[in-house]
């Protein structure tokens, strides 16, 4: 966590995020965030909407609120990227995931779906890799 929304009454977040090789979230969408990355290290394709962005290094990637959206590290390395959210609230949703769901396990749909709709996320599809 770089800024917790926290730490600015709820008006956005600042995170960095590592992925690992041929890794990425499931097709999602957030009703209320808007979502950007700076990418820091790796190359990853992103799936907004209908379009494909390819990124590297120093390139920024936007998801505005209601876009269906994924992304892949497409790289044979650890990927990173500082990711902001506006309004804050996503980095909640990260934390609570963490402490309900063991790492390195495929979370349960009954613990996880709750709390996509907690915070007003939807879940619409597998992650790139396992289309």
């Amino acid at each position: 966590m770089k800024i917790s929304s926290h730490d600015t009454g709820g008006a956005y977040a600042v995170m960095e995020a590592s992925t690992p090789p041929s890794s990425g979230p499931p097709l999602h969408l957030h009703q209320r965030e808007d979502e950007w990355w700076y990418i820091l290290e790796g190359n990853f394709l992103f799936e907004i909407d209908d379009n494909s962005v390819h990124a590297g290094p120093g390139d920024t990637v936007f998801a505005p609120r209601g876009s269906r959206h994924t992304f892949q590290n497409i790289g044979t390395a650890l990927a990173r990227t500082l990711v902001t959210v506006v309004p804050g609230g996503l980095d909640l949703f990260f934390q609570e995931v963490d402490a309900t769901v063991p790492s390195d396990t495929l979370p349960d749909p009954a613990v996880i779906l709750p709390i996509f709709r907690k915070y007003r996320l939807e879940l619409l599809g597998p992650p790139l890799s396992k289309r």
